[in-house]
């Protein structure tokens, strides 16, 4: 019975994807356009959070970022930090 609890439980483990870090995105390299940018709670009961939508995901970012930058920009995130690639310009 050990047996398989322990075996349901590495199956149930290993399909929780990880998350990464504090804010969205984790290890890997995310470059596109801000399509979006919102405020909203990241869970019930939580303070409002700052969050950009790229590539058609969305990514919850710190507030000085969130502060500087507009939809329409190119943004970076590697290694846990967001940069502006480039300024939207109509």
């Amino acid at each position: 019975m050990k047996v398989l609890f322990a075996v349901i439980l590495v199956t149930v483990v290993a399909q929780v994807p990880s998350c990464g870090g504090i804010f969205s995105g984790g290890d890997e390299t995310i470059i596109g356009y801000v399509e979006e940018k919102y405020v909203a709670p990241d869970f019930q009961g939580s303070p409002a959070k700052p969050w950009i939508v790229v590539n058609g995901k969305d990514y919850m970012v710190p507030w000085e970022f969130y502060r500087k930058v507009d939809v329409g920009d190119i943004v970076k995130h590697e290694r846990g930090i967001w940069s502006i690639v480039k300024k939207y310009t109509p």
